[in-house]
């Protein structure tokens, strides 16, 4: 099975680069949940190329009507990349499909010339020749697919506007690409558990080792997106996870030879906070500094736009800092109580 190197890419890339592992060593020295001032800027974003999508997936609000679609400017992602230099990492997705963003390939050429790793999940649709050409050119460190079902019937009941049999061709081919061009790129395939998909759990596995994955994801938690609106949708869609075989699961992909994992990282307590306000962030595609993708809606709560000011500006501003007391303080708001037990 293809190893994952990104901590390889990490080290390499702060060599080259000073300001990044300056920044690094102080986040590793300093960084302490108690503290609402930081002595360092976020080393991983979340930058959302577009909130575009052609389908429109029960558990996603980009289906809500009223859902705001832009694309972000290649002028913004520029300056936030120049802006800052300490950044390792960046997620180029967001809420949209990232390949519909006409200036994708180019946000992650400019990306990693500037040493900065780049990943990105993509529902599959786009991966026709030209686009699969592209991916391997651009040198990413991982894409991730979605991979809600192991039938047309079930994939697409879940994720609306969706060829099933388009997606799982359109994998085939990427994942054939990746390997004859002896790519470094890891590709993983994400379940997000549901209940119309839970029964196709050890299918949905064979499938991804059958397709040419490298590892395979289920996603255990779903977000409400901060919005009260989407808890009833969520107590509709969402699965009883305790009915998940995992270590059957695990064992079917040793024997299959892909890596299967399990995502709860945004399940938080008492005695596991929520990190995000001390390491990351994300940033939508009109500019707005959101806590996180859980969130994922600038509407629902924001730090500034910066389109206006810097990251550096917003990162130790009061609000910022207020921001972390409460979630030391356990004074959790209602838009991210979802993600606390």
């Amino acid at each position: 099975m293809k190893k994952d190197s990104r901590l390889v890419y990490a080290a390499l890339g702060m060599i080259r680069h000073p300001s990044k592992a300056l920044n690094a060593l102080k986040c590793a020295m300093f960084r302490s949940y108690k503290r609402t001032q930081l002595s360092y800027l976020p080393y991983v974003l979340d930058i959302e190329p577009t909130t575009y999508c052609n389908f429109k997936c029960q558990m996603c609000h980009v289906s809500d009507p009223d859902f705001k679609h832009q694309h972000m400017s290649f002028d913004l992602f520029k300056k936030i990349i120049d802006e800052n230099p300490q950044l390792i990492k960046i997620k180029l997705q967001g809420m949209g499909e990232p390949l519909l963003c006409p200036d994708f390939f180019k946000m992650a050429e400019y990306a990693r010339k500037k040493g900065v790793l780049v990943q990105t999940t993509t529902n599959g649709s786009m991966l026709i020749e030209e686009n699969i050409q592209k991916l391997i050119h651009a040198k990413l460190t991982s894409i991730g697919v979605s991979l809600d079902g192991a039938s047309a019937e079930t994939f697409e009941g879940i994720r609306g506007g969706s060829n099933f049999n388009k997606v799982v061709a359109g994998v085939g081919e990427l994942a054939k690409a990746l390997k004859q061009a002896g790519s470094k790129t890891v590709l993983r395939a994400w379940t997000v558990v549901q209940k119309k998909n839970i029964h196709e759990a050890e299918q949905i596995v064979g499938l991804a080792a059958q397709l040419g994955f490298d590892a395979i994801v289920f996603q255990t938690h779903l977000s409400n997106w901060g919005k009260q609106a989407w808890s009833d949708k969520m107590d509709g869609i969402t699965a009883e996870n305790s009915t998940l075989n995992r270590q059957g699961l695990v064992e079917i992909g040793k024997k299959k030879g892909i890596n299967v994992s399990f995502y709860q990282g945004d399940v938080y307590s008492k005695q596991k906070p929520c990190i995000w306000p001390w390491h990351t962030a994300y940033v939508s595609a009109d500019g707005f500094l959101v806590p996180c993708c859980i969130l994922g809606d600038s509407s629902v709560k924001n730090f500034g736009n910066l389109n206006q000011q810097s990251i550096a500006v917003f990162w130790n501003s009061l609000e910022y800092s207020e921001f972390r007391a409460i979630h030391n303080s356990m004074r959790i708001p209602d838009y991210c109580m979802n993600c606390y037990r």
